[in-house]
């Protein structure tokens, strides 16, 4: 299963020490490769020489040679995956997006070394020393300096003076002149923008093999945005023709771009090159691939499209995987015979076909959404087969393929209930519809059914909001709720009573006085413990609250708060499939004007005891550090925090296994009014021991 790539003379097998049969031996001399980094980043969204904390869904596959935290990875994982040790491991998703004609180039492999013990390693196949990284990071190094000695060095003339102004405004990279560019960081720390010129928007920056190195930085911070940019922002900002960039997600729309923008494996060429920096990268909004092989990479805010290379990655933004070359530049996985199964039917007038009459040229277009309008997955299909189908009064037969559906199992949406199936019409209306209280067993149906090559079939997953009441008890202030669906200020106040019933995740307003007989507003409670201290807040019904509003004869001393509520919340442990496990953490955050928002989240154990006496921890920019022994962390995005309709972050754990406790504490990193760095953690603690499978 040797792999080749445009402009590579060897294969990528070169990576791999103690390779599967498949790969073949490792062989050093296979080093001498040109395009190790195009290489690295057709096969892997990730390749990291040391550690990496990923809290967020990485949808390429990964190769990691030191210990790793992951949210789930792999939805297309074209080469195996690695990680070194294991500290925390979401779900490995074996390649699924990789369907229908790009079934041959998946690859359902991911290997480790060694894990903690308890980890879920469904899906995960022991295997130490995968990758050499010693020894391919020394070349990617090599290929790090070339391409930047190689490349068009700016000066102060291809800068742009500020208007009114003796400062440096903007570089000017003009890729109608030069491809590949060089910005010394005397050059880089003076300017405010990179701006390319001569190129027509973000298709061509795209994908025009183009290159930026950024050199002499050495120990030196770099922090870039590619989205949206506030003036006086400390970041550098991306400019096209002297226009910023128009939205947080760049190249997420470029032509070929499947699955909402989370894969585009046609090709995508511009490389930022970082050969000589030693500390950290901080980058929002990533477009394009990263080579930084001796960095600590930080991918924050939102999304990303494109791969990283570095010594050590942290990144609580979703990865969309956008490969180097096209990978249909690789050899396919398996031959196409392969993905074939045969089918036996009792009909007398349909017999099978050998696997070898299978023609994958021919499709079946299966779409699969949900109520909320979300694409789940496109043209994957279970299985195939081939049929004769004798015509009455006709001698010859006629060979029918068939393609069956392959049901998405991810189906625990957070407050709802699955139902079951639609088939669609073309015009949106319900052909037919499959319901059960399974998961497996209605997703199981779904895939029996066979549909002839041609067909263009969408399916459409519903749910419903399970109509258990939950009780919310609010002491010395008032409930409001939207008239329509306009009422976007919630203005419609209920009666005054102390407790109220409300249907699973119904969004209402609490509002409290500036003051009553016994003081001014201080904050609100909820079960007892500090919430917030605005006046006004929203909450939606999950579980039993009882909110309280505070009032004293003196002034509310604004403090930031770090809230969890004590009522945990499972998902999916009806399936004996940890993949579908869930457990939800209700969390809300408050940041007084005074004090700068840095990071937020949950840590998490398997003991209480772990996090009981927190006083050790220390800070580091945007994470914790020194944290109790079997504690991991899970960060919340930015704009959950900062842009959310309510007061509430809901933060999940899935690929849970079955009766395991997890217990957790929120926390809340500001920088205080003279710039310092702190954290406060929650007053309470949550847990739950997880439910067991069904039998």
């Amino acid at each position: 299963m040797q792999r080749k790539l445009i402009g590579a003379v060897l294969s990528f097998t070169l990576l791999f020490t103690n390779a599967v049969t498949a790969f073949g031996a490792y062989n050093p001399e296979l080093y001498t490769q040109e395009n190790i980094i195009e290489n690295t980043l057709t096969n892997y969204q990730i390749f990291a020489r040391g550690n990496a904390d990923i809290y967020c869904h990485t949808v390429g596959g990964v190769a990691i040679g030191g210990s790793a935290r992951i949210d789930s990875f792999g939805d297309v994982n074209v080469s195996p995956s690695y990680i070194g040790h294991i500290l925390n491991a979401g779900t490995f998703a074996q390649g699924g997006w990789l369907a229908g004609d790009l079934e041959q180039y998946r690859n359902t492999e991911c290997y480790y070394s060694t894990a903690e013990s308890d980890i879920n390693l469904s899906n995960l196949t022991q295997k130490s020393d995968f990758i050499n990284f010693n020894e391919v990071f020394e070349k990617i190094q090599s290929q790090c300096n070339k391409i930047a000695e190689s490349s068009y060095t700016v000066s102060i003339d291809d800068c742009k003076m500020a208007e009114n102004s003796w400062e440096l405004s903007k570089v000017e990279l003009d890729l109608s002149k030069h491809s590949s560019y060089n910005i010394p960081y005397s050059i880089y720390e003076k300017i405010d923008a990179i701006d390319f010129i001569g190129v027509d928007g973000n298709e061509q920056l795209a994908k025009g093999s183009y290159s930026v190195s950024i050199t002499d930085v050495d120990d030196r911070d770099i922090k870039i945005t590619f989205g949206y940019s506030n003036p006086g922002s400390y970041k550098k900002r991306i400019c096209i023709n002297g226009q910023e960039l128009s939205n947080n997600n760049s190249f997420k729309n470029i032509i070929s771009c499947e699955n909402g923008g989370q894969m585009n494996l046609r090709g995508m060429t511009l490389i930022w090159n970082f050969p000589d920096a030693q500390s950290n990268i901080e980058l929002e909004w990533l477009a394009g691939h990263i080579a930084a092989p001796n960095a600590h990479v930080k991918l924050l805010g939102g999304n990303y499209e494109g791969g990283v290379i570095a010594d050590s990655i942290y990144t609580n933004s979703e990865g969309h995987f956008f490969s180097y070359f096209s990978i249909e530049t690789l050899e396919p996985l398996q031959d196409d015979s392969s993905v074939a199964s045969s089918e036996t039917d009792s009909s007398s007038e349909i017999s099978n076909e050998d696997s070898s009459d299978i023609d994958l040229s021919l499709k079946c277009e299966f779409h699969y959404t949900d109520d909320f309008g979300n694409d789940l997955l496109t043209n994957e299909f279970s299985r195939v087969s081939v049929a004769k189908v004798a015509n009455k009064g006709i001698s010859k037969v006629k060979a029918i393929q068939y393609f069956n559906p392959k049901a998405p199992r991810f189906l625990n949406v957070q407050g709802y209930k699955f139902l079951g199936w639609q088939e669609l019409n073309d015009d949106g209306s319900v052909k037919c519809e499959i319901r059960g209280n399974d998961i497996d067993e209605v997703c199981n149906k779904l895939e029996e059914m066979q549909y002839a090559a041609g067909s263009k079939v969408t399916f459409k997953a519903i749910y419903e909001i399970p109509d258990d009441p939950y009780n919310l008890t609010v002491t010395n202030g008032s409930v409001y709720l939207m008239k329509d669906a306009e009422d976007l200020d919630y203005s419609f106040e209920l009666d005054q009573k102390s407790s109220y019933k409300f249907a699973n995740y119904e969004l209402v307003k609490l509002s409290a006085p500036d003051s009553n007989e016994y003081g001014s507003f201080q904050y609100w409670t909820l079960n007892g413990m500090v919430y917030s201290y605005d006046r006004t807040i929203f909450f939606s019904t999950w579980c039993d609250a009882d909110f309280e509003a505070v009032f004293k004869n003196e002034e509310a001393e604004l403090t930031p708060v770090a809230f969890i509520n004590n009522e945990v919340q499972e998902f999916g442990f009806e399936t004996t499939d940890t993949n579908y496990h869930k457990i939800t953490f209700d969390c809300a955050f408050y940041i007084p004007d005074n004090a700068e928002f840095v990071s937020a989240g949950i840590i998490f154990t398997p003991s209480k005891s772990n996090i009981a006496d927190l006083s050790d921890v220390k800070i580091s920019e945007r994470t914790l550090t020194n944290l109790p022994v079997k504690t991991d962390i899970s960060t919340a995005r930015e704009d959950q925090l900062l842009s959310k309709a309510n007061d509430q972050i809901l933060m999940s754990l899935t690929g849970m296994k079955n009766g395991v406790s997890r217990y957790a504490r929120s926390f809340l990193i500001y920088k205080d009014a003279n710039g310092e760095y702190q954290v406060v953690f929650s007053e309470g603690t949550a847990g739950i021991t997880t439910s067991q499978a069904k039998s």
